[in-house]
């Protein structure tokens, strides 16, 4: 173990570096494991103090563990050593038969927040400061608190169980710019490790006139050093960046098969000098590094002349560039996709064939001939059909994962806001193996953890009022997801206090944001409906997690970009639900496709209601904007060219002259809307693409799509048309405002 005691905080990371240019080919695939060994950390933290057993302290030391080994093989050297401390304070722990104090839980939860930091900014190639070092005087600090002492002193300034990074080694170097240490190696140079018989070796496979620019170099790795092989494999190719490769030792085309690589050998003809050449090399695992010039006597000459020029050139690479994303797969889902793709090329062959057949019936005028052609044209192009079908659910399924592991972050906000704010409050979770896009995972951490932290900070009352309301000590917030058709539905629900409408009703009008006629003419649901209007707060004070009247707005704005919806119920003294409706994947859209004023529209089908058609009786016009009467109720008629400025020669939809109007009645039940169209063309699944890339947002619309014929179709918003149709300052039958 390390001394950490007798090592300022400071000094354990100012010298170290990552080495992010060896990194940069595994940057990907550590990120994932690493995001999931954070989740694993805080979740077997949080048990633990709730009073959980061996099993997770076991969780504990295999998380911290697989972050210090994953970050330090590839050269992650300040990620390594924080995990390092971690574990180093866990086996403290568990030595003496402690479990964490709240103490230690906070700096153990701080550092992973601060590694979720880091390894976020990596993932968007944004490297930042990480303050490690002040984590890791949290970590003193609270075993200090808990009067925890190293159990044997002597035992933990023993070397430290990860190698030592690049800089720390060059620390104990710096005087010289050769290693003269001990060699492997048989036949050594006393001066510098560097076998004759090696230098004699390579001397006789170079042309001599290029003996000036040859570097002769040998690694040793540590003993037993499982990921030899990798590194051996980093090590060639950085060094054929540098030069020419003439000699190396083992051979790559046999590093797979050694059992274990111990020293590695290699002649480079190269302009650099030979301590950059060994700054460049230094990564985790190895012990040391000789490298010299095959013409010492000329060695240091050359070294003074090129050592202002070639060092600068041997810099790192740009750290900027963002790392691909990835995600792990169930094996079965490809073997299902190898599957179908194995039918296509069935598929492709016999498309080929029956268009041979019929070019061969064409040409000798054989209509019987023709007409069975046609038939298996057809056969085919619905077996291709089948497989195309398949194809798509499969790489939809391929995008898929569990939203327990985003529900399952939301036990640490719960318990950081309970210790804040002295409430009582427990995380009910259900439906956590409900699979969802990955993207929209990925897209809907903020949003909900908005609606967690005003639940927790609105909606839950203290203790002592809740016993005084004839409630359970114990709050509770509940999450739960399922699937719903097509859809996934997400619900957010607390037993608190609920929404008081006379409050959002009071605050909407003296905000400007309703007229207090408006104001008293709505019901309480609607005026639930407030709070998703930026500025407004019912907070009476302002806290850390809430009541500066921004945070709802958002929640909804991110949502539809989502092409979702949400909508909130709540019942005085009873509790406040939210429920997210989404698309199961971004990627595909079943939509109904829609002719407007000459043009195809799509409108997700999650979105629709009913598809009517309405008399010109049944239309009335209230304040110059026609209103639909349907069975009892009265829809707002939405006509697109009102929305858009069409810039076409194509007659719009005139409600009030046409005999009967179409309409594709859209939005939920407390909200509806009919929007006008020509023509309903039918149901189809679309491949969203998104216009503000190669143009700007547009309000009203998510995206576009290619239809069959090569045209573009746009795919309408119906959360966001119906709030600009709804909008206080327009009024429900005011004229639609327009986007230039």
């Amino acid at each position: 173990m390390i001394n950490i005691e007798a090592i300022p905080s400071a000094d354990l990371f100012a010298s170290l570096e990552d080495d992010r240019e060896a990194a940069s080919p595994y940057l990907s695939i550590f990120i994932d494991e690493a995001q999931q060994s954070i989740d694993e950390l805080i979740e077997a933290l949080l048990a633990l103090e709730a009073g959980g057993g061996r099993e997770d302290v076991k969780q504990l030391f295999i998380a911290a563990h697989r972050i210090k080994g994953s970050a330090a093989s590839i050269g992650l050297n300040r990620i390594a050593k924080l995990a390092h401390l971690m574990e180093d304070l866990l086996q403290n722990l568990v030595d003496r038969g402690h479990t964490p104090t709240p103490e230690i839980t906070d700096a153990l939860l701080a550092c992973t927040d601060g590694l979720r930091q880091y390894v976020n900014a990596l993932g968007h190639g944004r490297p930042e400061e990480d303050h490690f070092d002040v984590l890791a005087q949290q970590l003193l600090n609270a075993r200090s608190v808990c009067g925890l002492v190293p159990s044997s002193p002597a035992a933990e300034s023993q070397p430290k169980s990860i190698p030592p990074s690049s800089e720390e080694r060059r620390g104990e170097d710096a005087p010289s710019e050769v290693d003269h240490t001990e060699s492997e190696a048989g036949n050594k140079d006393e001066r510098s490790g560097i076998s004759e018989d090696l230098r004699k070796r390579i001397a006789d496979m170079i042309p001599e006139q290029e003996h000036d620019n040859v570097l002769v170099g040998q690694i040793l790795f540590e003993p037993h050093f499982a990921l030899a092989g990798l590194k051996t494999q980093l090590i060639a190719s950085k060094l054929s960046n540098l030069g020419n490769i003439r000699y190396f030792d083992p051979p790559l085309a046999d590093i797979d098969t050694l059992e274990e690589i111990r020293v590695v050998h290699f002649g480079v003809v190269t302009d650099k000098t030979p301590e950059a050449v060994r700054r460049l090399l230094q990564v985790a695992g190895v012990q040391q590094i000789t490298i010299e010039s095959l013409e010492r006597r000329r060695a240091a000459d050359r070294r003074a002349e090129d050592r202002g020029t070639t060092q600068g050139r041997a810099g790192s690479p740009e750290s900027g560039a963002k790392p691909a994303e990835t995600m792990r797969v169930d094996i079965e889902r490809l073997d299902e996709l190898m599957n179908l793709a194995g039918q296509l090329a069935m598929g492709k062959a016999r498309v080929a064939q029956v268009g041979a057949r019929l070019k061969k019936a064409l040409s000798e005028k054989s209509l019987a001939q023709v007409r069975d052609g046609v038939g298996d044209l057809f056969e085919t192009m619905r077996l291709l059909d089948r497989v195309s079908d398949g194809i798509q659910q499969g790489v939809m399924n391929m995008r898929m994962l569990p939203i327990g592991p985003l529900f399952s972050r939301f036990h640490r906000v719960i318990r950081d806001l309970t210790r804040a704010n002295g409430k009582d409050i427990h995380l009910a979770i259900s439906g956590e193996n409900t699979e969802l896009d990955k993207r929209m995972i990925d897209e809907l951490g903020d949003p909900m953890i908005h609606l967690i932290r005003n639940a927790a900070d609105h909606g839950i009352e203290s203790p002592d009022d809740r016993v005084a309301a004839g409630k359970p000590r114990q709050g509770t917030i509940s999450l739960s997801a399922f699937h719903r058709g097509s859809s996934i539905i997400i619900r957010v629900s607390d037993d608190g206090r609920g929404l008081n409408a006379d409050r959002i009703r009071e605050k909407a009008v003296e905000k400007g944001l309703l007229s207090a006629d408006d104001a008293e003419r709505k019901t309480p649901q609607q005026i639930y409906q407030l709070i998703w209007l930026p500025g407004l707060s019912t907070a009476e004070k302002v806290t850390e997690v809430s009541g500066r009247g921004v945070g709802m707005d958002i929640v909804r704005s991110k949502i539809n970009e989502l092409s979702g919806a949400v909508e909130v119920e709540s019942e005085p003294g009873q509790g406040t639900t939210f429920t997210i409706k989404l698309p199961l994947t971004l990627a595909i859209l079943p939509c109904l496709m829609v002719e407007i004023d000459g043009e195809v529209f799509a409108v997700p089908l999650e979105s629709v209601i009913e598809v009517v058609h309405v008399g010109r009786r049944d239309i009335s016009t209230v304040q110059g904007h026609p209103m639909a009467s349907l069975r009892n109720r009265v829809v707002s008629i939405l006509r697109l060219g009102r929305v858009f400025n069409w810039r076409h020669g194509h007659k719009q939809i005139d409600t009030d002259e046409s005999d009967s109007t179409t309409m594709v009645i859209i939005g939920e039940e407390n909200q509806q809307l009919g929007l006008a169209v020509n023509e309903v063309l039918g149901e189809e699944d679309v491949v969203i693409k998104s216009i503000a890339d190669n143009y700007r947002n547009v309000s009203g619309i998510a995206g576009a799509s290619i239809l069959g014929d090569g045209r573009v179709s746009l795919i309408l918003d119906p959360p966001t048309l119906i709030e600009m149709s709804y909008r206080p300052h327009i009024a429900m039958a005011g004229t639609l405002e327009t986007i230039p």
